[in-house]
């Protein structure tokens, strides 16, 4: 797994691209609904107020329970699954979630956020079904 974070959010009328950038200096790009997407840009600009949405609920639920958000993984880029793991003590917990989900708590809770490598890769079983593989297989690039 690799470190990621977040450094844009693109939000238009009706669609919200979050680029994150690894360790490496791989880029990422993932998409959700314009509502959370204008969260996550006033998230990532350091200009959100608190406002008890379900995202702050959460986080007091959590503390409640005398633990706390200790990181996200992103499990898989096109099927939006990623995981928030709980800490209470010495046990952790994987809560299942989508990715545009975990990046609010990841930076409303001040959590590191990490992807699997294999994350946003293409089976290479499926790789024949897509456009950009069978062209540049014709023109004898792969």
């Amino acid at each position: 797994m690799v470190k990621l974070e977040i450094v844009d959010v693109d939000v238009g009328d009706d669609y919200t691209e979050i680029l994150c950038r690894d360790e490496a200096g791989y880029y990422y790009k993932f998409s959700t609904d314009p509502s959370k997407g204008k969260l996550l840009s006033l998230l990532v600009n350091d200009v959100y107020l608190p406002s008890n949405t379900i995202y702050e609920l959460f986080i007091n639920l959590v503390g409640a329970f005398n633990a706390y958000i200790h990181s996200i993984i992103i499990i898989d880029g096109y099927k939006d699954q990623a995981v928030v793991n709980i800490a209470t003590g010495n046990e952790i917990q994987s809560i299942p979630i989508s990715i545009s989900d975990a990046l609010i708590l990841a930076l409303l809770s001040n959590t590191d956020i990490y992807i699997k490598k294999q994350a946003c890769l293409l089976e290479f079983e499926n790789l024949e079904q897509y456009v950009w593989y069978r062209l540049l297989k014709e023109l004898d690039l792969c």
